[in-house]
């Protein structure tokens, strides 16, 4: 199990259009770049595993449903989402690695995809300037790959494989500006 910390920034453009005039619905584009990492270690008898997973980029395409109460939008919203990863996995016995790899270690860059799903609130201080704050909640794809053939001097006596879901809980403070 592996648990990412980190911040993230990025860049998030979308319309608004009004229902009536206290229902709102949107769509949202978001391009992030996190710095996010996470890592598991497995230690056993003389035996040390570990996986690095990095999120190098975060794309997301949302819809937004809302309800204006005097200058505060509360909302929720849900869409699709695609992350860029890089995975290292790295396997020492006896404090010498035995992955058969130059750099002792296996490395895997590949994206996934999935949806985010969440709710939010804006607070606008003028006809143009809100700040706001949203919780989400983004499920991707489990990510595989076997790295038995690169371990006990290429022979692959046991099947091992690194699996990373890389699901992601984002608490996200913005500062929005309406054209």
């Amino acid at each position: 199990m592996q648990k990412a910390t980190g911040s993230t920034q990025g860049l998030h453009i979308g319309y608004n259009w009004e229902i009536e005039p206290t229902y709102i619905f949107g769509l949202e584009l978001g391009v992030q770049k996190p710095s996010l990492n996470g890592s598991a270690v497995f230690p056993t008898d003389g035996q040390y595993k570990s996986a690095d997973t990095t999120y190098e980029s975060l794309q997301t395409a949302q819809m937004r449903l809302g309800r204006v109460f005097d200058n505060n939008l509360l909302y929720v919203t849900g869409g699709v989402a695609w992350a860029r990863l890089q995975t290292r996995f790295i396997n020492r016995y006896n404090n010498s690695n035995i992955i058969n790899d130059p750099n002792g270690y296996l490395e895997n860059t590949t994206t996934t995809r999935g949806y985010i799903f969440g709710f939010g609130i804006e607070h606008a201080f003028t006809d143009n300037l809100s700040i706001g704050c949203e919780l989400s909640q983004t499920y991707l794809q489990a990510i595989q790959f076997d790295v038995s053939t690169q371990i006990n001097a290429g022979e692959a006596r046991n099947w091992i494989f690194e699996k990373v879901n890389p699901n992601l809980t984002l608490l996200k403070f913005a500062v929005n500006y309406r054209f």
